[in-house]
């Protein structure tokens, strides 16, 4: 979430307006109004290489915002729809390995969010029910560590 409201900030700061589509380059950001309505807008770092691409439609958050480490490696996707996270939200590791995945719906994490090692070992899986969270599980060393249970959104013993 830190990184999602990072991206909307550094829009703000670098000139992108949604009510206002750029036609040039305005302090290393372009906008520019795509089909349906959509302005995709793209913030480059001072090396010329793309930092963030965001889409708006209708001054909301729109489609996919797309956050890329310096080394042109993807950091961050996310979709939204309607200013609303829809769909999938992955993070990576600066070396392009999946760091983070999760599904959401209506903005609410659904089934389950899996987070890995650097190594590609999954480190820790959480499981939800309802936008209530029923279990964590934590992973060591590729086996089974630890399980902790939820139930109503209180942590009980299992």
């Amino acid at each position: 979430m830190k990184k999602l409201i990072s991206i909307v900030i550094t829009a703000i700061l670098y000139g992108c307006h949604t009510d206002d589509i750029c036609s040039e380059t305005i302090s290393k950001c372009i906008c520019k109004k795509t089909q349906y309505n959509i302005t995709n807008c793209k913030i480059f770092y001072p090396n010329g290489n793309i930092e963030q691409e965001i889409n708006f439609k209708n001054k909301k958050l729109h489609g996919t915002i797309t956050k890329y480490y310096e080394n042109t490696q993807i950091s961050f996707i996310m979709n939204y729809i309607d200013d609303i996270q829809q769909g999938y939200m992955l993070s990576f590791y600066e070396n392009g390995d999946l760091q983070y995945y999760a599904y959401l719906i209506d903005g609410q994490e659904v089934g389950k969010t899996i987070n890995y090692e650097k190594d590609k070992d999954i480190f820790l899986v959480a499981e939800r029910e309802n936008n209530k969270l029923i279990k964590i599980k934590k992973y060591f060393n590729n086996s089974d560590d630890k399980s902790l249970f939820w139930k109503d959104g209180i942590k009980i013993n299992h």
